[in-house]
């Protein structure tokens, strides 16, 4: 294949995996730098790379808005698709209608993994391997493209500007310079077998709260803002519940300052990963091999049980892989972190 001129890429609809693929995004730039990059994805997620200088624009389009039954809106978006002269089309999803868009717009190049009865829509694909991490999978496409196997790990670009203004924000909940900012993300939006118990989260929060010059901030979506509250209810110094309170931006900016993230396996997780910030990741459903925080790997808390890797949404029998995972071991886990970097790094609200 001759270098892509105009490429557009159709990422992934989960922030998680959005992130992931950023890697592939840092690794299509590096092999044709002179090509323009177009994004195309699902509302809101094109605020994760909305001044990303590694790309030219961002195709961004309400989620179910392109479903069969709204002809007229896949028209339409096919249309916008063909006025962008792409030659070449990346598709980082799986199904068979985003192939079938590429297709329809006339994209002379399109390059996916088979799978949902596809394949004859692309015109170079890869069967899908399973057995290794997400942002490998991703950039295993490149090489059908002509670039060489990339070596970048996921990003994502904050401005100056917003962590100012996100600096400026803390300071107004008397959040300082001195504190140690943990933001704590007890929620995954893919379901409860992948949350570490609520009860423990609260033990730990508490816990590092009897630290003065520890701030705690829980993070997450609206889905999420009451089981925050159920984690809050009762303490005598509480945290701060942020979730449902943040846009996908101004949560970046706030990682940007932050210290450490305590996590589960979820969208937060990435974004963290991607921003350098220091991470926690409880694993019990999911396999950390494969989704895991790819930049420290070393920081994921995961006792491989006989049942697991289960994927399920919902535990069906004790929670064993999550439940054995104590408190203690979580609070040793942030302490060793804090004690190695907070004496070193300059804190971010000087950055």
């Amino acid at each position: 294949m001759k270098n892509p001129k105009n490429l557009i890429i159709r990422m992934p609809n989960w922030i998680g995996d959005f992130v992931m693929a950023t890697a592939l995004i840092s690794d299509i730039r590096e092999a044709f730098p002179r090509a323009e990059i177009t994004l195309m994805c699902q509302k809101p997620l094109e605020q994760l790379v909305l001044k990303d200088t590694r790309i030219h624009g961002v195709l961004s389009f309400e989620k179910n808005s392109l479903k069969i039954r709204r002809r007229e809106a896949r028209k339409n978006v096919v249309g916008v698709i063909a006025q962008g002269g792409y030659d070449v089309g990346l598709l980082l999803t799986h199904s068979f209608s985003s192939a079938w868009l590429f297709f329809q717009a006339n994209i002379p190049i399109r390059i996916g993994y088979t799978g949902d009865m596809r394949s004859f829509l692309l015109t170079q694909s890869l069967s899908r391997d399973k057995a290794i991490h997400q942002v490998d999978y991703y950039r295993k496409l490149l090489p059908l493209m002509g670039g060489n196997l990339g070596k970048n790990l996921p990003s994502l670009q904050v401005t100056a500007e917003e962590k100012n203004q996100m600096q400026k924000e803390l300071l107004k909940r008397g959040v300082t310079d001195k504190h140690y900012l943990i933001l704590v993300n007890p929620s995954a939006a893919y379901g409860p077998a992948k949350c570490w118990p609520k009860e423990k989260f609260r033990r730990v929060i508490q816990t590092l709260l009897q630290d003065p010059l520890v701030a705690v901030f829980i993070i997450g979506d609206k889905a999420g803002f009451q089981d925050a509250e159920t984690i809050l209810q009762g303490m005598r110094t509480k945290a701060h519940n942020l979730c449902g309170k943040t846009t996908l931006r101004q949560l970046a900016s706030l990682m940007q300052v932050a210290n450490l993230l305590l996590t589960n396996d979820s969208g937060p997780m990435h974004m963290a990963d991607a921003l350098a910030l220091d991470v926690v990741a409880v694993f019990g459903s999911t396999d950390p091999k494969k989704t895991g925080p790819y930049s420290q790997p070393e920081h994921v808390l995961y006792r491989k049980v006989d049942c697991s890797p289960c994927y399920k949404r919902v535990c069906p029998i004790d929670f064993r892989c999550m439940e054995s995972i104590s408190v203690d071991h979580v609070l040793q886990t942030i302490q060793a972190i804090k004690r190695h970097h907070v004496q070193k790094v300059p804190s971010k609200m000087h950055t």
